[in-house]
């Protein structure tokens, strides 16, 4: 009998198709791909398809996707003017790099909120994540190629990987 599938394999499948935009809400594209930790299974980057007849795809790090809450994405412009730059996640609307938890608590954060969510909400414009780096040919991401597409879409000090 085969093991059941574990709750990132589920949370991939579930997100797979979605609707991508970016912080200006501009459609980016669909998620094509997710990637996962090797080490833990957390998201750690999606691959998304600007067009259904474009041959380019975009990756897109986890460092870029914002974190949701209960109040709506940290990144939202009037939750942040409501909570004030000294409130807490602040720093994450702004440079999403902020954030005291682990990388991994994150990542299984966002995981959780993606299922859902109507799109996936990126801390980048549009037409700056269209312009990321293109994603690999094959199913694996390095550390120094999610740190590579952070840098693409100008998320300086981007977590590693």
């Amino acid at each position: 009998m085969a093991d059941p599938p574990s709750i990132t394999v589920l949370i991939a499948d579930e997100i797979s198709g979605r609707q991508v935009r970016g912080s200006d809400g501009g459609s980016v594209g669909r998620v094509r791909d997710v990637y996962l930790q090797d080490r833990d299974g957390t998201l750690a980057a999606l691959t998304v398809s600007p067009s259904r007849f474009s041959s380019r795809e975009v990756l897109i790090p986890l460092a870029a996707i914002q974190d949701l809450s209960e109040d709506g994405p940290v990144g939202d412009p009037a939750r942040v003017a409501a909570d004030g730059p000294g409130a807490p996640g602040a720093s994450d609307a702004t440079s999403g790099t902020g954030s005291t938890d682990s990388p991994r608590s994150r990542a299984h954060r966002i995981s959780a909120a993606l299922v859902g969510a109507d799109a996936v909400l990126l801390s980048v414009t549009a037409e700056a994540a269209r312009s990321g780096a293109e994603a690999p040919a094959t199913g694996h991401v390095t550390p120094e190629l999610l740190r590579q597409a952070a840098r693409a879409l100008g998320i300086e000090g981007a977590p590693p990987a």
